[in-house]
């Protein structure tokens, strides 16, 4: 904890270190006297981001129901920036953003290395919007490193705290910015800055692609947008054909903005575009509705200008729309005269070009938004102690709340096993990494070693081998060896690159888990494991039981899911007009919808209407004490209902499982296709879709895997595949 005292007095310095005016200065430490009155007011001295929070809330005659009602002013936003600037500065010791348009953070040897940056990139014949953003992203860092004793003192140590400094950015802005950080440093190893031994500290990115579903508007939302741009004026004309361009025919707004009368084919009725995306050139009817408010424009809206490009600025100077200029705000403007809600998670591609599917569309690909959609989370524990944590710089800082930090790349003197686990937990979820599993084996390793090992505050061999050699006492399967090592193997890593000698277990050092292959059930099987399942009684202990084991394993066969996907529905993600299942945040991160059969709708809409009143849970599957039900829950259920339904289970890690109700599904989807004759080729990425695989790989494995359990198919199977899919014993990476 750091006083606020302290704190505005070691902030002010900084401002005043980084250019700020004496007249903003002054209104920065009036909102500072402000604040500590109602700090004093209440009785407390340390500075927190919740009681600041409510500074800003009480100052700004409640700040939260304006914002949520749209209805901020300018002062508003500024008193909740002043509050947000003391937390980040109380978190990470430095100013993160450039509060001021006036102050440049970088000067000198610094924006020289910038500079030379961009040009490197440039050299390289990257995109321009990768250069701009590379560029910034490498300001930010280099103006960061200055407030740590510049480039020559970048480690390991000091990564894992600029990293700190991502907690609360979209997974996809975490990836473009630690993407764009490893670029800079291998620019700045070439060139001498930074040694090349720090390359190797950037920590991975968890990626995943497309991992939200868009969100969209409606036909009627899209009409009435577009009824409101006012055509009597130049600018109206432009933005009613540039609407129509993007809703009609699923142009992203770069490609807009980059239309040449060359492109427009208007005796063939057809508009060739060159994707900015994929380089490609793609062409499209020109629909009479398109081409028609194109002309408008282009006869009597459009300025005089000799640029190639069709559709201009209509500001001085008069010119082609630049690379910085977004036509999203222009959509935002008729959006909010239409009265229709701002689509902010999505581009606005896909909350048009999703009205009119019978469109095309450039393969249903897009670009993810890198912008912040959520608030900087609250200061807690692990961001106060995340410079005691992790090394700061060798060289001599500035004085603030982090004085007391030692310098050099190796663990501070007196620093725990505990605190590195919470460092390394931290960096691992600021990249993205859920690591929720991992810091449980982590904060079992580190109670064992303080039982065991009483003052060790790094792993080593002896502390190692005594931790997998009580798991195997216990008798755990060669699979749980490997999560209890894996974890414990990246604390010792990331502990060597501070400094820390630290014992990494060697990779082979473990029997490897055999590959487990799916149990396919029959269809008799299935039928006695339902029947089963309709017989669970009530039970006064669990009053809900009955109700939801019918429902739940069905669910989980009938539309494929991950057992922790039923789980973890709630009662909103379950449309029962629509008949379809929001899954959220699933495995890698993505969130994808699952219609379900008419026959399961009328069941889930039943079951439904039995639990209301009844659970009082958010929880459309509910457990106790208003929790979700555990997968240990759902296993033991299921065994039971196995035992019951005379299905033989081979003993721990053998199987059958519930998750191979998920392996059942997809096979018996692709037996009923190739009995059909359907193109099973051409559904396969339906299949990948509704599953939420990553790669159409992963579900091709299910072929093989259709060919063994059905062997009469296998022609079918091998005209369809030939030789490409792995046998079953190599389980795909995914396509769980």
């Amino acid at each position: 904890m750091v006083m606020l005292s302290a704190l505005v007095s070691d902030l002010d310095a900084e401002l005043r270190r980084l250019g700020y005016k004496e007249s903003t200065l002054v209104w920065y430490r009036g909102c500072w006297r402000r604040m500590s009155r109602f700090f004093v007011a209440r009785g407390v001295e340390d500075f927190s981001l919740d009681m600041a929070m409510s500074w800003v809330d009480e100052a700004c005659d409640g700040f939260f129901d304006k914002e949520r009602a749209g209805t901020l002013k300018p002062t508003d936003v500024y008193l909740f920036r002043v509050a947000q600037m003391l937390g980040e500065y109380a978190a990470h010791g430095a100013v993160l953003r450039r509060y001021s348009r006036s102050v440049n953070k970088l000067a000198g040897e610094d924006a020289d290395a910038v500079v030379r940056f961009q040009d490197w990139l440039r050299a390289a014949d990257l995109a321009v919007s990768t250069v701009r953003v590379y560029t910034t992203v490498a300001a930010e860092f280099v103006a960061f490193m200055a407030t740590r004793g510049g480039l020559a003192r970048c480690d390991a140590g000091v990564l894992g705290a600029f990293v700190a400094t991502l907690a609360g950015y979209q997974a996809k802005t975490i990836e473009q910015k630690m993407c764009a950080v490893r670029s800079f440093l291998r620019f700045a190893c070439a060139d001498g800055l930074v040694d090349a031994a720090v390359l190797d500290a950037v920590p991975a990115v968890r990626s995943s692609r497309q991992a939200r579903i868009p969100s969209v508007w409606d036909p009627a939302e899209v009409a009435r947008i577009l009824e409101a741009v006012d055509r009597g004026n130049p600018c109206g004309k432009r933005d009613y054909a540039i609407i129509l361009l993007v809703a009609r025919l699923g142009l992203r707004g770069v490609d807009v903005k980059r239309l040449e009368f060359a492109d427009f084919d208007w005796p063939g009725n057809r508009l060739s575009v060159a994707q900015a995306k994929t380089g490609d050139r793609v062409q499209l009817p020109l629909l009479k509705e398109v081409g028609w408010a194109v002309i408008d424009y282009i006869r009597h809206g459009r300025p005089v200008c000799d640029c190639p490009q069709v559709f201009l600025r209509h500001l001085a100077p008069i010119g082609p729309f630049s690379d910085q200029d977004h036509l999203h705000q222009i959509l935002v403007k008729h959006a909010r005269v239409a009265h229709v809600p701002d689509q902010r998670e999505t581009p606005p591609r896909h909350a048009l070009a999703a009205t009119h599917p019978g469109h095309p569309v450039d393969g249903g690909r897009h670009t993810d938004r890198a912008d912040r959609r959520r608030p900087r989370p609250p200061v807690g524990a692990i961001d106060r102690r995340v410079f005691e944590v992790v090394a700061g710089s060798a060289g001599p800082l500035r004085a603030g709340p982090r004085r007391a930090r030692v310098g050099g790349v190796a663990m501070s003197a007196g620093i725990t096993m505990a605190d590195a686990i919470i460092a390394l937990v931290e960096q691992k979820r600021a990249v993205g990494y859920k690591y929720a599993a991992e810091a449980r084996v982590l904060a079992r390793f580190e109670t064992f070693c303080r039982s065991e090992f009483p003052g060790l505050n790094a792993p080593d061999q002896a502390s190692v081998e005594a931790w997998l050699a009580a798991a195997r006492r216990r008798k755990v399967t060669p699979a749980t060896l490997q999560t209890l090592a894996a974890p414990v193997r990246e604390l010792a890593r990331w502990l060597g690159r501070r400094g820390t000698p630290a014992y990494v277990l060697p990779k082979g050092a473990l029997p490897r888990p055999a590959r487990y292959v799916p149990h396919i059930y029959t269809d008799k099987e299935l039928a006695a494991l339902f029947a089963q399942t309709d017989r669970c009684r009530y039970c006064p202990q669990v009053p809900l039981r009955h109700l939801v084991m019918p429902v739940l394993f069905r669910t989980i066969y009938a539309c494929g899911l991950r057992a922790c996907e039923a789980r973890l529905l709630q009662v909103g993600d379950v449309d029962l007009d629509a008949g379809v299942l929001q899954i959220r945040d699933a495995k890698g991160g993505k969130d994808r919808q699952v219609p379900v059969s008419a026959s399961l709708r009328v069941m889930l809409t039943d079951y439904h209407a039995q639990l209301i009143g009844r659970s009082g849970s958010i929880w459309f599957f509910p457990g106790t004490a208003g929790k979700p039900l555990t997968l240990g829950n759902i296993d033991k259920n299921f065994r039971r209902f196995l035992w019951q339904a005379r299905i033989s289970h081979g003993g721990r890690g053998r199987g059958p499982r519930v998750h191979d109700l998920r392996h059942t599904f997809v096979v018996n989807n692709l037996r009923s296709w190739f009995a059909h004759g359907e193109d099973v080729g051409a559904l396969l990425p339906v299949l990948q879709t509704y599953l939420g695989h990553s790669s159409i790989a992963d579900t091709a494995y299910y072929l093989r895997l259709t060919a063994e359990s059905y062997p009469h198919i296998t022609a079918h199977v091998q005209h369809t595949i030939g030789e490409i899919v792995p046998p079953t014993a190599a389980r795909p990476r995914h396509g769980d």
